[in-house]
């Protein structure tokens, strides 16, 4: 893999380096080429090797988020699929991020218009546009897969100044909210209100955000809707998307939410779990399906529990 840019201060070499090494693989620096200039940037050519085809895949992926391109003087074009159910993406499709973005096509690199994250790559004819998952049309192609992909990640001496200060100062606001034990007096106090209303007929109406889902405080707002305290939730799509990658692959926002860990590939999690339940036809259906699977997995352990006491009878 190739990469460019202000690698060093912006601390870009060394995340593609730590995300090699935690995603399992192993990396050798073939060359580096350091910027003499302020405004100058460097170069890295490094070599990435990985105990699986599908690890060297996922790691390459997540390289090229970075702005890491495939070395190799013929990349192959990227790897295009047809939409075959409007408004659902192909299931390896690739998740756009916020960085300019570049796929090959016939041999030609093409500028991807319109760039946004969470969105998905349509190729027509000479133009590579990005699109949401609800604007796919059936029949068009999409992006699927790392192949022929190129992202712009060229990060200036200022910027990356400008990102620590932020940093640091998202780091010192957040723990100065309140302290633990005013947190405990305000939740003390809002129980009581809301055993108050319930016992007097009245309801309570919450308004949440992803947040809820993000602390793992889903299950507990559950069981307050269940118990009847809570009469009304209003909560925007952030919320519903979360629950449900959370519901359906353990994390929010590629979170794992048991470890507190970020998990390889998570900051697309969000993205395919839209793309599942579109292709489900809703939510409503969606956990249908989930129940449905539930219990043919519950009769058929049932079933084989019951074979091997037979097996195992005496008699």
């Amino acid at each position: 893999m190739e990469m460019e840019g202000h690698l060093l201060d912006a601390g870009l070499l060394e995340r593609a380096l730590d995300l090699t090494v935690d995603s399992g693989g192993s990396f050798q620096v073939l060359d580096f080429q350091l910027g003499k200039q302020r405004q100058s940037t460097s170069r890295a050519a490094i070599g990435i090797s990985a105990p699986s085809a599908d690890a060297l895949d996922a790691i390459t992926s997540r390289l090229i988020e970075l702005g890491a391109r495939p070395a190799a003087e013929e990349p192959g074009d990227a790897e295009l699929r047809t939409v075959e159910q409007a408004g659902v993406a192909p299931e390896d499709f690739y998740a756009t991020t916020i960085y300019p973005t570049e796929v090959r096509c016939r041999g030609e690199w093409l500028r991807v218009l319109d760039q946004r994250m969470d969105a998905v790559v349509v190729v027509t004819g000479e133009t590579a546009r990005c699109k949401l998952l609800r604007d796919l049309a059936a029949g068009e192609q999409v992006v699927v897969g790392t192949r022929g992909i190129r992202t712009l990640q060229r990060r200036s001496r200022g910027s990356c100044r400008a990102a620590e200060s932020c940093g640091g100062s998202l780091r010192s606001w957040a723990p100065a909210i309140s302290s633990e034990r005013r947190v405990e007096l305000v939740v003390e106090q809002i129980a009581w209100e809301m055993a108050r209303l319930r016992e007097r007929g009245g309801r309570v109406v919450v308004v949440p955000g992803p947040v809820v889902i993000h602390t793992g405080a889903g299950e507990h707002l559950a069981w307050l809707v269940r118990e009847g305290y809570i009469g009304a939730l209003l909560g925007g799509n952030a919320i519903a998307v979360h629950d449900l990658e959370q519901a359906i692959l353990g994390t929010s926002l590629g979170v794992d939410l048991q470890r507190g860990q970020p998990v390889r590939g998570g900051h697309s999690h969000h993205v395919r779990v839209i793309n599942t339940i579109r292709r489900c036809g809703g939510i409503a259906a969606a956990v249908d399906a989930g129940r449905r699977a539930r219990r043919d997995f519950l009769r058929v352990r049932k079933e084989r529990r019951a074979l091997c006491a037979r097996r195992l009878d005496p008699r």
